[in-house]
């Protein structure tokens, strides 16, 4: 639902509260156009406004696109940045140009905020792959430009954190007024996507391959092979057509696998890959 700032008089009170320090600005304007600037920029907007990953992407029409727009990924951040970055990667290269929120806002002008109700998402892959998997249970967006460029950020918080207040929608508002210059900035500059999301050192299922062979964990052929299709991205319906197994049998792998390795979900695979314990 779009945020309207006129919702309460409380609302516009927390509005003007927002106070930026010269320095914490002056230290973010220096980060535009280096792999640091995304990171930085969760760490300018979590001294006002806490969240457990926040997301950069820039949004543009493009006619060979069947959707007929073009998302670009400028960048995440996050205390578990590489996990989050996983759960970015499967969600554009799979569901960016359908997700509902950001097709209902292609075409539009000027500045939206917007929440997104997590709880009230289909029980499909979509909700399963980004949002159980990652245990995001909040989630807002703001977002800035014209019919023909826009850019949006968004923050999001795990299970067990309260919902965004109107005060931290107020304040996230009037932060946008500061930072979306820097981001169209920083976006045009060389090679932003690339720099903003440095390589991560390893990819999941060559530390998964990594941490199996140190403890010396005996996992059957199938088992390590559902379990790196799964670090791969795959879902376990599109792991089971590859390995041309039944629905039932890569599951009870999965299972199998899981307990092993003392994980519950996919989202704990991957954590246990990037784990060194």
């Amino acid at each position: 639902m779009a945020f309207d700032t006129a919702a309460s008089a409380r609302a516009r009170d927390d509005y003007r509260s927002l106070t930026i320090s010269p320095r914490a600005l002056g230290d973010l304007v220096g980060r535009v156009g280096t792999p640091d600037f995304v990171r930085s920029l969760g760490q300018f907007v979590n001294a006002d406004i806490q969240a457990d990953a926040i997301h950069l992407e820039r949004m543009r029409p493009d006619a060979r696109n069947p959707s007929g727009y073009t998302t670009e990924w400028i960048g995440s951040a996050g205390e578990e940045y590489a996990l989050i970055c996983e759960v970015m990667d499967c969600y554009y290269a799979n569901y960016c140009d359908r997700d509902p929120l950001f097709v209902s806002i292609r075409g539009s002008s000027g500045t939206l905020l917007v929440q997104r109700d997590v709880g009230a998402l289909t029980d499909d892959g979509f909700k399963r792959e980004i949002f159980t998997s990652a245990r995001i249970a909040q989630e807002c967006v703001i977002s800035h430009g014209t019919r023909n460029e826009r850019y949006s950020l968004g923050l999001s918080r795990c299970e067990g954190r309260a919902a965004f207040s109107l005060r931290e929608l107020a304040l996230l508002r009037q932060l946008g007024e500061f930072l979306f210059p820097l981001c169209e900035m920083h976006s045009r500059s060389a090679s932003a996507r690339r720099i903003s999301t440095p390589h991560r050192e390893g990819t999941p299922v060559s530390r998964f391959e990594e941490r199996i062979a140190r403890e010396e964990i005996r996992l059957s052929r199938r088992e390590g092979e559902i379990c790196r299709s799964l670090l791969s991205g795959k879902t376990i319906p599109e792991s089971a057509q590859m390995l041309e197994l039944k629905l039932s049998t890569a599951e009870s792998y999965v299972k199998r696998a899981f307990a092993k390795l003392k994980v519950r979900t996919k989202w704990e695979l991957l954590q246990w890959a990037h784990t060194d314990a």
